[in-house]
């Protein structure tokens, strides 16, 4: 495939993402939710490659835990769009997500190494994300410190 043409793709992606997104919003209303945001993530979020689209979706409503995965699948099933690439859902409730945030969850981190915020109701997504990324700069400085203290007492005469 050519450069271009990979370019085209990944447009197209990007296109029928935005329909995704407004056929998630009617559908979860339909059922009583309310989409707060939905997150890309992965490779198509770096405009890398289209094949894995990687999305995290904030849903007012959905429900926890084993019941809220299973649900995925239905949900996912039910509202088809079609994607050039396969599609890795993954559906929590705000308080799931801030939970995964407060836990710099390695779904949180994949997301921090490069997303694109699709839909964001009253900013969640983006105040999630400021706070994950503060977290693991506060975390990369003392790790950095840590380190940097161990060489230097791994060097040091006596």
């Amino acid at each position: 495939m050519s450069r271009q043409e990979k370019i085209n793709m990944i447009a197209v992606a990007y296109k029928r993402l935005a329909e995704f997104v407004d056929a998630h919003r009617e559908a979860h209303a339909q059922h009583g939710r309310s989409l707060r945001s939905v997150v890309l993530f992965g490779p198509l979020a770096e405009d890398y490659d289209y094949h894995e689209i990687d999305i995290l979706e904030i849903v007012e409503g959905w429900p926890e835990g084993k019941e809220g995965a299973k649900l995925t699948d239905e949900f996912m099933r039910d509202v088809n769009c079609q994607l050039p690439g396969r599609l890795y859902p993954r559906i929590v409730n705000p308080k799931e997500a801030l939970f995964l945030a407060e836990r710099l969850h390695p779904i949180i981190q994949s997301v921090a190494d490069g997303y694109k915020i699709l839909f964001d109701s009253e900013n969640f997504a983006k105040n999630l994300m400021d706070d994950v990324e503060e977290k693991l700069r506060i975390n990369d400085s003392l790790f950095a410190n840590k380190f940097a203290r161990s060489a230097t007492n791994a060097c040091s005469i006596d």
